[in-house]
Protein backbone atom coordinates (compact mmCIF):
# COMPACT_ATOMS: atom_id res chain seq x y z
CA UNK A 1 0.00 0.00 0.00
CA UNK A 2 2.73 2.44 0.59
CA UNK A 3 4.25 1.64 -2.43
CA UNK A 4 1.32 2.55 -4.41
CA UNK A 5 0.87 5.61 -2.66
CA UNK A 6 4.78 6.87 -3.45
CA UNK A 7 4.64 6.04 -6.77
CA UNK A 8 0.93 7.50 -7.41
CA UNK A 9 2.91 10.48 -5.09
CA UNK A 10 5.65 10.27 -7.39
CA UNK A 11 3.72 10.44 -10.66
CA UNK A 12 1.31 12.82 -9.50
CA UNK A 13 4.45 15.19 -9.16
CA UNK A 14 5.72 15.09 -12.06
CA UNK A 15 2.37 15.38 -13.66
CA UNK A 16 1.31 18.80 -12.25
CA UNK A 17 5.36 20.44 -12.14
CA UNK A 18 4.32 20.26 -16.31
CA UNK A 19 0.75 20.72 -16.38
CA UNK A 20 0.50 24.89 -15.82
CA UNK A 21 2.94 24.69 -19.58
CA UNK A 22 0.15 23.45 -20.94
CA UNK A 23 -2.83 24.38 -19.30
CA UNK A 24 -1.80 28.09 -18.06
CA UNK A 25 -4.88 28.88 -16.05
CA UNK A 26 -3.46 26.31 -13.45
CA UNK A 27 -1.62 28.08 -10.94
CA UNK A 28 -0.14 26.88 -7.36
CA UNK A 29 0.82 29.89 -5.18
CA UNK A 30 3.55 28.36 -3.12
CA UNK A 31 5.42 27.42 -5.82
CA UNK A 32 6.91 23.41 -5.16
CA UNK A 33 5.29 23.22 -1.77
CA UNK A 34 2.09 23.27 -3.23
CA UNK A 35 3.05 20.89 -5.79
CA UNK A 36 4.36 18.33 -3.55
CA UNK A 37 1.08 18.91 -1.72
CA UNK A 38 -1.59 18.23 -4.21
CA UNK A 39 0.65 15.70 -5.62
CA UNK A 40 0.13 13.69 -1.96
CA UNK A 41 -3.64 14.84 -1.75
CA UNK A 42 -4.27 13.69 -5.29
CA UNK A 43 -2.35 10.61 -4.59
CA UNK A 44 -4.55 9.87 -1.13
CA UNK A 45 -7.64 10.65 -2.44
CA UNK A 46 -6.88 8.31 -5.84
CA UNK A 47 -6.60 5.54 -3.31
CA UNK A 48 -9.21 5.91 -0.89
CA UNK A 49 -12.03 8.57 -1.96
CA UNK A 50 -11.84 6.68 -5.57
CA UNK A 51 -13.31 3.45 -4.80
CA UNK A 52 -15.96 5.58 -3.08
CA UNK A 53 -16.86 7.82 -5.57
CA UNK A 54 -17.12 4.87 -8.28
CA UNK A 55 -19.59 2.59 -6.03
CA UNK A 56 -21.46 6.03 -5.83
CA UNK A 57 -21.46 6.82 -8.90
CA UNK A 58 -22.24 2.81 -10.45
CA UNK A 59 -26.07 3.72 -11.21
CA UNK A 60 -24.57 6.65 -13.33
CA UNK A 61 -22.59 4.41 -15.24
CA UNK A 62 -24.85 1.79 -15.57
CA UNK A 63 -27.37 4.12 -16.84
CA UNK A 64 -24.74 5.97 -19.35
CA UNK A 65 -23.32 2.27 -20.14
CA UNK A 66 -19.69 3.80 -18.62
CA UNK A 67 -20.13 7.17 -20.73
CA UNK A 68 -20.09 9.24 -17.45
CA UNK A 69 -16.91 7.29 -15.38
CA UNK A 70 -14.75 10.35 -16.28
CA UNK A 71 -16.71 12.16 -14.05
CA UNK A 72 -15.14 10.35 -11.14
CA UNK A 73 -11.78 11.74 -12.04
CA UNK A 74 -13.58 15.45 -11.98
CA UNK A 75 -14.97 14.56 -8.46
CA UNK A 76 -11.23 13.55 -7.34
CA UNK A 77 -9.60 16.45 -8.78
CA UNK A 78 -12.65 19.35 -7.09
CA UNK A 79 -12.18 17.31 -4.30
CA UNK A 80 -8.16 17.73 -4.39
CA UNK A 81 -8.97 21.56 -5.33
CA UNK A 82 -11.26 21.98 -2.20
CA UNK A 83 -8.70 20.65 -0.18
CA UNK A 84 -5.18 22.42 -1.00
CA UNK A 85 -5.66 26.26 -0.75
CA UNK A 86 -2.73 27.08 -2.94
CA UNK A 87 -3.74 25.50 -6.03
CA UNK A 88 -6.33 27.03 -8.17
CA UNK A 89 -7.88 26.24 -11.39
CA UNK A 90 -9.45 29.18 -13.50
CA UNK A 91 -10.93 29.15 -16.78
CA UNK A 92 -9.12 28.64 -19.45
CA UNK A 93 -9.03 30.72 -23.12
CA UNK A 94 -7.75 28.60 -25.86
CA UNK A 95 -6.88 30.99 -28.70
CA UNK A 96 -6.86 28.58 -31.59
CA UNK A 97 -4.31 27.17 -33.62
CA UNK A 98 -3.78 26.83 -37.23
CA UNK A 99 -0.49 24.70 -39.32
CA UNK A 100 -0.81 23.94 -43.18
CA UNK A 101 -4.85 24.60 -43.53
CA UNK A 102 -5.89 22.89 -40.49
CA UNK A 103 -7.77 24.97 -37.89
CA UNK A 104 -8.92 24.49 -34.37
CA UNK A 105 -10.88 27.60 -33.82
CA UNK A 106 -10.35 29.51 -30.69
CA UNK A 107 -12.20 28.11 -27.36
CA UNK A 108 -12.96 29.74 -24.05
CA UNK A 109 -13.68 27.45 -21.49
CA UNK A 110 -15.88 27.52 -18.50
CA UNK A 111 -14.00 26.84 -14.31
CA UNK A 112 -16.47 22.98 -14.80
CA UNK A 113 -14.71 22.06 -18.27
CA UNK A 114 -11.42 23.63 -17.46
CA UNK A 115 -11.69 21.19 -14.61
CA UNK A 116 -12.69 18.24 -17.05
CA UNK A 117 -9.72 18.90 -19.08
CA UNK A 118 -7.42 19.36 -16.14
CA UNK A 119 -8.43 15.96 -14.81
CA UNK A 120 -8.35 14.34 -18.43
CA UNK A 121 -5.20 15.28 -19.03
CA UNK A 122 -4.19 13.83 -15.37
CA UNK A 123 -5.01 10.64 -16.23
CA UNK A 124 -4.21 10.52 -19.79
CA UNK A 125 -0.64 10.97 -18.80
CA UNK A 126 -0.48 8.76 -15.81
CA UNK A 127 -2.36 5.89 -18.13
CA UNK A 128 0.69 6.69 -20.41
CA UNK A 129 3.39 6.76 -17.86
CA UNK A 130 1.86 3.52 -16.21
CA UNK A 131 2.05 1.39 -19.45
CA UNK A 132 5.41 3.05 -20.54
CA UNK A 133 7.21 1.94 -16.89
CA UNK A 134 4.81 -0.32 -16.04
CA UNK A 135 3.36 0.57 -12.58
Amino acid sequence: MIKKILRLFTVNIAILYFLPQIVSSVLYLEGAKTILFTAGVLAIANIFARPLVKLVMLPVNILSLGMLSWLSNVFILYLTLYIVPGFIISPFSFVGLEYQGFTIPAWDFSYFWTIVLVSFLISSVYSVISWIFDI
